[in-house]
């Protein structure tokens, strides 16, 4: 568990000071990663998981995980700790160097869980991805068919994040959740 530890004690860039990293504590392999933008303010790090079943994203995935009792689910974000904006104490979207700072935690999870299939959760999740492996990004979230980028027989599919269906396009949520559920089917 030497890498999980470096995931934890991480102060690669300052968002540690505001709170520690907010991880899953999964043991074993993992069928599918949904990988959200960046932590959100708990109580405490040690019983808190990221995309919680509490927040709108979590119940979204939820929903999407409920027909696949036989396949393991980790949820965790690019971002692991909180970026707050101080002058309104509300969270703010990570800066490019803290993504940038905390992608290698990101690829570390993946290389001990091994996931098939790896959802990333909306632009700036996406995009921080596809620009490490010098991807062409394309505006891939105009409808519900997925790009997917192949990594090392991983497969990487960009979607729209849940909390945007939930808020903004309600009427596409039971198309949103099938096309997920398709991607799913097609790795297992």
């Amino acid at each position: 568990m030497k890498k999980i530890d470096s995931i934890i004690n991480c102060q690669k860039c300052m968002l540690y000071k505001n709170q520690l990293p907010l991880i899953d504590f999964y043991n074993g392999c993992c069928d599918v990663f949904f990988v959200g933008l960046s932590a959100k303010k708990v109580n405490n790090i040690l019983e808190d998981v990221p995309l919680s079943s509490d927040t709108t994203s979590g119940r979204l995935i939820l929903e999407i995980e409920k027909d696949f009792l036989n396949l393991s689910f980790y949820h965790t974000n690019l971002v692991k700790c909180l970026p707050i904006d101080f002058n309104s104490n509300k969270i703010r979207y990570p800066l490019k160097h803290e993504k940038k700072a905390c992608i290698d935690n990101l690829f570390t999870e993946i290389l001990l869980l091994k996931p098939k299939i790896v959802f990333l959760l909306g632009c700036e999740v996406i995009n921080t991805i596809f620009d490490k492996y010098k991807q062409k990004k394309k505006n891939c979230l105009t409808n519900f068919n997925y790009k997917v980028l192949e990594i090392n027989d991983i497969k990487f599919v960009g979607i729209h994040h849940p909390s945007y269906i939930s808020v903004y396009d309600k009427k596409n949520k039971a198309k949103y959740i099938e096309s997920i559920k398709k991607e799913i089917k097609k790795v297992i």
